[in-house]
C-alpha cells in the first residue's frame, strides 16, 4: 500500500528480484503498469515468486530401501509433477 498516489496519474511498480527466487506466474516481467490511477486506488498488483525447484532421479528400487544403489537403473522418460 502506498498512500502518496495521486488520482489520474500513471504509475509503474517495479520489483527487484531477490537472489535465489524465480519469477512466478502472476507477473513474470517484474513490472506492473497502472494507467490513470482511480480514486478508489488499485488492488491486485501482485508479484508471485517461486522459491525452489525440484530435481532428482527416478529409478527401479530393487530392494525398496529408498536409496539408489549400484545396479539399480534409472528409468528414462518419466514426467514428475508437484501439484499445488
Amino acid at each position: 500500500s502506498y498512500a502518496g498516489g495521486i488520482t489520474g496519474q500513471n504509475y509503474r511498480i517495479v520489483e527487484t528480484q531477490r537472489s535465489g527466487l524465480a519469477d512466478g506466474q502472476e507477473n513474470p516481467t517484474n513490472t506492473i503498469a497502472i494507467t490513470n490511477l482511480p480514486a478508489s486506488g488499485s488492488s491486485g498488483n501482485d508479484f508471485g515468486e517461486r522459491a525452489a525447484s525440484l530435481g532428482g532421479s527416478v529409478w527401479l528400487d530393487a530392494n525398496n530401501n529408498g536409496v539408489r544403489e549400484a545396479g539399480e537403473n534409472g528409468i528414462a522418460g518419466v514426467s514428475i509433477s508437484l501439484p499445488a
